[in-house]
């Protein structure tokens, strides 16, 4: 069975941003998900993200780091966020309103379609 991370803006921006509080834990984390095979998802809203916030806060040079090695890893996989994504997104908002969660989370959530939702956000089983 391949173990599955969804992996948001947060742990994206604390793996290249050296400045980041959870810098260095996020630097194990994934050197222990890389170590252990992991499938890691994201989506194209998240890398919308995460590039923006690293080209004002951190410089072009992270952002484009960021882009570059996310494109070329072999453990990712990059959700294309589109209408049908969308339906199912709000569906799951809908659903989980005694929870916090994003509309973006909910995109990726309603996209993978095996996860399940927490306090915290998005768990993946």
């Amino acid at each position: 069975m391949i173990f599955k991370v969804f992996v948001d803006t947060g742990a994206w921006i604390a793996l290249i941003d050296k400045s980041d509080d959870y810098h260095e834990a996020a630097t194990k984390i994934y050197a222990n998900l890389e170590r252990r095979s992991a499938w890691l998802i994201t989506s194209d809203y998240v890398i919308d993200e995460t590039v923006t916030w690293l080209r004002y806060k951190v410089g072009h040079n992270a952002a484009v780091e960021f882009w570059n090695r996310l494109h070329n890893s072999k453990i990712t996989e990059i959700i294309r966020v589109d209408a049908e994504i969308v339906t199912g997104a709000w569906k799951t908002f809908l659903k989980y309103s005694d929870r916090f969660l994003k509309r973006l989370q909910a995109c990726s959530l309603s996209k993978m379609g095996e996860g399940s939702c927490d306090n915290r956000g998005i768990k993946v089983k």
